[in-house]
């Protein structure tokens, strides 16, 4: 089994002799270059209402990023309070640390 196995091994690598790195035509950034400038942008129409929709949409999304903002920045500040009226109530006001 395991000259098998060492034979199919040799055999594998015995295929291996010859092999060459593999390289590209000498002009084949330029083909690409040209191709590449023959490309024309393709023009997609669409309708008034699919534009109506898109801004809609976007505008939701940014109202509701705003409101997302506004409330997270008041809520980091409600913690604070929160967290200095709890370290008020548990040190007495001459002995807990100072904020």
């Amino acid at each position: 089994m395991k000259d098998a196995e060492n034979k199919w091994i040799d055999e594998a690598m015995e295929s291996l002799h010859g092999i060459k790195r593999a390289t590209a035509p000498s002009d084949l950034f330029e083909k690409a270059l040209q191709q590449s400038r023959r490309a024309r942008a393709r023009v997609v129409s669409m309708s008034a209402i699919q534009v109506w929709s898109a801004a809609a949409c976007a505008t939701v999304l940014l109202v509701a990023n705003l409101f997302m903002c506004v409330d997270f920045s008041h809520l980091g500040k409600n913690q604070r309070n929160d967290k200095e009226q709890f370290i008020r109530e548990y040190f007495n006001t001459s002995d807990g640390p100072q904020i």
